[in-house]
């Protein structure tokens, strides 16, 4: 190889090197805040949304009081259909595509990944796909759902109600890992019993010290 191309390719190597190395640094970043957040906690328990997705969710809803119905916090992602009104009737068109393109983007993402995952979501997926044959138009229908539910989980403080707890368990594992470069033993499983509110010293939404429990739970 010449000399140019070995110091171009060795340099692309050190390129890469320093992105992978930031990249690494900023998931664990992200953990890190994901599991000091009750929100963060609560949206990691449904299908499709981890630690990053959770953190991108909240940032763009800000303040769940601003929205005072599902259906009013899905028309600012822009994942309502149009309405077109005329003398022969009211006529809905796609998606408006309206407000928040960050909220919009990450939630069709989280459809995605939650169309591929055992459960509800996915069963809904695929009840609007059998019928409409449309890939796309059943995952943007799934976002918009998953957002509505998202509306009910931020407003009463809840995690989400159907859970595979096996696959939660795993999901707080790698995040753990992230996080701390560790898991230990049992540490997943503790985390996500005490985020269901599952064990009596950490009910869910009644204690000053749960945005703590993650790392509470890591070094026990």
């Amino acid at each position: 190889m010449p000399d140019s191309s070995k110091r171009a390719f060795q340099g692309y190597q050190a390129i890469s090197a320093i992105t992978v190395e930031e990249t690494a640094l900023i998931d664990r970043e992200l953990a890190r805040k994901s599991l000091a957040d009750p929100q963060c906690l609560n949206l990691m328990t449904m299908p499709g949304i981890k630690a990053q997705a959770a953190i991108i969710i909240t940032s763009a809803i800000g303040d769940i009081k601003r929205f005072s119905s599902p259906k009013k916090l899905a028309s600012y992602a822009g994942l309502v259909p149009s309405v077109q009104q005329s003398g022969e009737g009211i006529h809905y068109g796609p998606i408006t595509k309206q407000g928040s393109s960050l909220l919009r983007w990450i939630m069709v993402e989280a459809a995605h990944a939650a169309a591929a995952t055992p459960g509800p979501l996915r069963d809904f997926f695929y009840r609007l796909f059998d019928r409409n044959r449309c890939y796309n138009k059943s995952i943007v229908a799934l976002a918009s759902k998953m957002l509505g539910i998202i509306w009910i989980m931020l407003t009463y403080g809840a995690p989400y109600r159907y859970p595979r707890l096996s696959s939660l368990n795993i999901k707080f594992r790698s995040v753990l890992r992230t996080a701390f470069g560790r898991c230990p033993r049992l540490a997943g499983k503790k985390l996500m019993m005490a985020v269901l509110g599952l064990t009596p010293s950490a009910p869910l939404g009644h204690s000053s010290s749960f945005p703590k429990i993650a790392l509470d739970v890591i070094h026990r």
